[in-house]
């Protein structure tokens, strides 16, 4: 027979119970966390406790990532600064994005040179801090 022969009388299918009851505490101590899509946006959550860790992700790949590194990771407080780290980065980039559209949407109408030349300038300066912002949220969870 070319299969190992297992005891399994009582006392061995009560060991694989408790060891099995151990593994599943483990996990739920550890969470999974899930990609969910929310209109054209991503939320990261836990499976368990449908808590949303990080909403408003514009990039499904980040977001992915995001989950993958959380449900890797062994130590809590390192996740826990790089979650308010990317919250913090995500403000910096929808902001900048809004502004992105209100400049160009001003360039697109004003007449004023004065004015058009001040949201120009602006407008250099905000795609500069979006593109600032989108290599930060990469940095944080590229491994």
């Amino acid at each position: 027979m070319a299969t190992k022969f297992i005891n399994k009388s009582k006392h061995y299918k009560m060991n694989v119970a408790v060891k099995l009851d151990h593994l599943a505490d483990n996990v739920v101590k550890r969470g999974v966390y899930v990609v969910d899509k929310q209109d054209s946006l991503y939320k990261v959550k836990n499976y368990f406790s449908n808590i949303v860790i990080i909403h408003d992700v514009p990039f499904k790949s980040l977001a992915h990532r995001i989950a993958d590194s959380l449900n890797k990771t062994k130590n809590p407080n390192l996740a826990k600064t790089n979650i308010s780290r990317v919250n913090k980065n995500l403000d910096q980039y929808y902001k900048h994005k809004n502004d992105v559209m209100f400049y160009e949407h001003t360039l697109n109408t004003t007449k004023d040179t004065f004015v058009a030349c001040a949201t120009e300038s602006r407008l250099d300066v905000s795609k500069a801090l979006l593109r600032h912002a989108m290599k930060q949220l990469n940095y944080i969870w590229s491994s």
